[in-house]
């Protein structure tokens, strides 16, 4: 695969002859597998832009689907299944509901989302095939949430995180951002804030150390911003 800034993974072709391995996606292979194998299926992969998330994805998917061991050499780790089926999908300005609905059961009769789910992952297990469920831009569902109905969104999110992680779920969710999470909700009231930190069976891994160490500045200033948005919201109570 020739390297490009942008690559759709919905649409891209990948090339295991023209990737480069790095330690760092090596790594990020290993904390998935091993936070699978204690219960956590929902994983958020962050880095800046261009440093190889949707590549590194596509590699993933080559590794388990097409057996060329790019990333992953032994398929057994997940629950011993040797068949993988991607649902790849780039995020959009829109709510989770409307974004899995449209991609994975767009012609169900049901509004459930988490019946079409079941649904969905028993047809998975019926064919004896691994589920990942990959999102990209997925900063473009919470940039949604943060300013449409934000509890209402935020509660999708969690019950949707812990639905995955079930132990019966023979499926994984990666996700991609281009900055951490609570990035995201600086827009929001403080009891909304309060929802949003609420959210949670995420496991992180990173695409890069720098933006391990990057965000984690940014999360020490968004910690920063809040205690004093926080403060100015109290005295103005007290007024």
């Amino acid at each position: 695969m020739k390297y490009t800034l942008s690559i759709n993974i919905e649409h891209s072709t990948f090339d295991p002859e023209s990737y480069i391995v790095t330690p760092n996606a090596l790594g990020v292979v290993g904390r998935i597998i091993d936070a699978f194998n204690t219960g956590i299926h929902s994983f958020n992969i962050i880095g800046s832009y261009g440093t190889g998330k949707s590549s590194f994805l596509l590699a993933l998917e080559d590794s388990l689907v097409n057996n060329s061991h790019v990333l992953v050499a032994n398929k057994g780790q997940f629950n011993g299944y040797s068949r993988f089926r991607f649902h790849k999908i780039v995020g959009d300005y829109t709510s989770l509901h409307s974004l899995l609905t449209e991609h994975l059961f767009p012609d169900s009769a049901s509004e459930n989302l988490f019946e079409n789910l079941s649904r969905f992952f028993a047809k998975a297990e019926k064919r004896d095939e691994f589920v990942f469920i990959v999102i990209d831009e997925f900063g473009k569902l919470l940039e949604y949430a943060a300013k449409n109905n934000p509890e209402r969104e935020l509660y999708i999110f969690q019950k949707f995180t812990e639905f995955i992680n079930s132990e019966k779920c023979n499926v994984i969710l990666l996700t991609t951002l281009h900055q951490n999470f609570n990035s995201y909700a600086l827009t929001l009231s403080e009891s909304q804030r309060h929802e949003w930190n609420k959210v949670k069976g995420y496991r992180h891994a990173y695409a890069a150390p720098a933006d391990e160490e990057a965000a984690m500045e940014k999360a020490k200033a968004f910690t920063s911003k809040l205690k004093e948005q926080g403060a100015k919201e109290w005295a103005a109570t007290e007024e």
